[in-house]
């Protein structure tokens, strides 16, 4: 059988030839977009919540479009630390302004998180300044007594990765 008087390349059915060559490089491109998708899903942080504790700061949220590895959260703030010296006879003077950066950080199972979503709640460890950041004289010890935050970032790692990090200011 001629086909419109030239020879039939592709066998007896052209068409049908032609989409199964291009069937697999096609299905190949969109197997590997679908992962891609997958791969670059978005974390998000929502319903975040900072309380000030006075020389702590504990911030919660809720972390949607995690996937099953365990997550690491670390916090980490910026802020100025009001101090006070003590001296061996136990007066506490006022000390200076300093700056200071408490952090603080979890690690959550992979079996708590739930389709694909975990809450937590995370403090930072209190600050600790030396005598002589806080203008303290010598012998005298300085004491944080409150810290005035600036900011808090919260990083999110899955798998070794850094999966979000986002930044609140006062």
């Amino acid at each position: 059988m001629f086909w419109t008087g030239h020879h039939q390349p592709y066998g007896r059915d052209p068409i049908k030839k032609m989409m199964k060559r291009l069937s697999t490089p096609l299905t190949a491109i969109a197997l590997i977009f679908a992962m891609s998708v997958v791969a670059f899903a978005a974390v998000r942080l929502s319903k975040t919540s900072f309380t000030d504790n006075g020389t702590t700061l504990t911030s919660g949220g809720k972390l949607t479009g995690l996937g099953n590895g365990d997550v690491t959260i670390l916090v980490s703030t910026t802020g100025t630390a009001s101090t006070t010296c003590t001296n061996p006879g136990g007066n506490n003077p006022p000390g200076q302004q300093t700056p200071v950066s408490p952090s603080g950080s979890t690690t959550i199972p992979s079996d708590q998180i739930k389709n694909g979503s975990l809450t937590f709640s995370l403090t930072t460890l209190a600050p600790t300044v030396t005598a002589q950041q806080a203008g303290c004289p010598r012998p005298f010890t300085a004491t944080v007594t409150d810290v005035q935050f600036a900011t808090a970032t919260v990083t999110v790692i899955q798998d070794g990765k850094t999966v979000l990090t986002q930044t609140f200011n006062q």
